[in-house]
């Protein structure tokens, strides 16, 4: 059976590190006013990474592929286009289409694993079952030739 804790690991370190690059790149840099790119006296978008948390939910809901492309947009008009490109391509690329499917995949190992124990149990389960049923049988199998001979020897 495989454990799902060595790849929790893996996966918590792979986001910290978008997380602190992604803070690196674009704190304080994607805000705008008036629809326009405007580092000082503009609003931050909802997604952001001006601070750790915001930045580590931001980098999450990309690896989910919910508004990622919105969020790359962002970054992408307020400037910073080539590497808001390496960064979302690479965060994409590693984090969708390799973590993502090798949690997957460990998930539905486990999940298979877990049936095919069950079923191992229950038929392990059923075969006791049965050998009780035949035990009591043969018991009173016994009871009625006892009783059987018992009445031939009398008569």
């Amino acid at each position: 059976m495989y454990s799902i804790a060595p790849f929790t690991v893996i996966m918590f370190i792979f986001i910290f590190i978008y997380t602190i690059l992604g803070m690196e790149l674009y704190a304080r840099e994607v805000r705008f006013l008036n629809n326009l790119p405007d580092k000082k006296n503009g609003i931050s978008m909802d997604s952001n990474f001006d601070n750790f948390l915001e930045a580590f939910a931001t980098v999450f809901v990309c690896l989910a592929n919910n508004p990622w492309s919105t969020i790359y947009i962002d970054t992408f008009r307020s400037g910073k286009a080539v590497s808001s490109t390496i960064y979302f391509v690479s965060l994409l690329l590693i984090g969708q289409f390799i973590l993502w499917n090798l949690f997957l995949a460990i998930m539905l190992q486990t999940f298979e694993d877990d049936s095919k124990e069950n079923e191992i149990r229950d038929k392990e389960e059923k075969f006791k079952n049965q050998e009780n049923v035949l035990f009591k049988a043969e018991s009173y199998l016994k009871k009625l030739y006892q009783e059987f001979f018992k009445k031939q020897i009398r008569e």
